[in-house]
């Protein structure tokens, strides 16, 4: 028996309408639903959903940004609603810019992540109707009015960083408005006259001591790619891998790499499913979060994962939230685990791989 999320067994509630047409699911997809329509295509941003879902035999197209090729054919747009509103506006916009006029759309998702303000958000383009409530989601019948003209740079938003570099980053990446306090103390742990030195300059690579230091480094779960940013001017020499899962993430930090010339390799990546050869040092500021839960599923595969990635005496360092169980799965990955810096919510951990 498949196992749907909530927006899409309200959608199983209307295959009649859905079994009538080529169709576009688009947003933030988390099961397999699109299956069990021979004539749909899958259109995502996350890649760790566009693997799933070429596993199970989807057509699927994973990108930040899709064109009319990638729609072509489409006679329904069935909108999955994520739980970051500027994300919802910035794909659905786009997807309106380039689906024909005469396509029909379902919009459908949580009541709780914003899904209903759809009803306000776009009277100037769109007729939106509800048709249907359940498990608490709401699901939403539409008809263009007009084609919205779509711009991505309209989306970008920029901050200076401390050292002045500019962060730039479109919607649903992380840390898109402001510097993060996790984020922030990573940095500062880097920083040569930081108080917070660890005790084995071995054991770290004499990172904050050697700037001059060449070595090979990976930020996984890299979103715009600020640690790069906020760390190549002092470490110039270091070889640079950033990897995301999302999309948008992605393109934000080719840019950010870009406006310092920095030749770095950003990957979209799963975790590490797409990371290759041995590293240095891997640097992480994970997400916690599935929703509105705390889920560190993710960062105990990334833990567990990592000595395999590292070359001998190698580091792992992550900031974590303070009350998440991080530094006992890096003592059962490696063996060992320092805190390298600490404030009242975030905590720096490192390990090092010692054989």
């Amino acid at each position: 028996m498949h196992t749907h999320t909530p927006a899409s067994l309200i959608l199983n509630r209307h295959t009649e309408l859905l079994n009538q047409h080529t169709i576009i699911f688009a947003g933030d997809i988390q099961d397999n639903f699109a299956a069990e329509f021979k004539q749909s295509k899958v259109l995502t941003s996350q890649f760790h959903h566009a693997k799933r879902l070429e596993k199970n035999g989807i057509d699927t197209v994973y990108k930040a940004i899709f064109d009319k090729l990638d729609v072509e054919h489409a006679t329904l747009l069935v909108y999955y609603w994520p739980k970051v509103k500027e994300e919802a506006l910035f794909q659905l916009t786009q997807l309106l810019s380039i689906v024909n006029e005469q396509t029909e759309i379902l919009i459908v998702g949580e009541n709780r992540v914003g899904v209903r303000s759809i009803e306000n958000r776009f009277n100037d383009i769109l007729t939106v109707q509800k048709i249907d409530t359940a498990k608490r989601c709401s699901l939403y019948y539409a008809k263009l009015n007009t084609v919205p003209k779509f711009d991505i740079e309209n989306y970008w938003k920029s901050y200076s960083l401390p050292n002045g570099k500019m962060h730039y980053a479109l919607p649903g990446v992380f840390s898109r408005d402001h510097l993060d306090s996790g984020s922030r103390l990573l940095i500062s742990s880097f920083i040569p006259e930081d108080k917070h030195t660890p005790k084995n300059p071995k054991h770290t690579l004499a990172f904050l001591t050697t700037p001059q230091l060449k070595a090979d480094v990976l930020d996984l779960c890299c979103g715009a790619g600020v640690i790069a940013l906020a760390l190549h001017e002092h470490f110039p020499n270091l070889t640079w891998t950033l990897a995301d899962s999302q999309a948008q993430s992605i393109e934000s930090a080719k840019r950010n790499m870009n406006e310092i010339n920095l030749q770095a390799k950003i990957i979209a990546s799963d975790i590490l499913s797409e990371i290759e050869g041995k590293f240095d040092m891997i640097i992480s500021n994970p997400p916690f979060h599935d929703g509105k839960q705390t889920d560190y599923a993710i960062t105990e595969r990334l833990i567990s994962a990592a000595p395999k990635y590292l070359r001998d005496f190698g580091a792992l360092r992550i900031v974590a939230n303070g009350f998440l169980p991080y530094e006992t799965f890096m003592q059962s990955a490696f063996g060992n685990v320092e805190i390298i810096a600490k404030n009242t919510q975030f905590t720096v951990y490192q390990s090092v791989k010692l054989r």
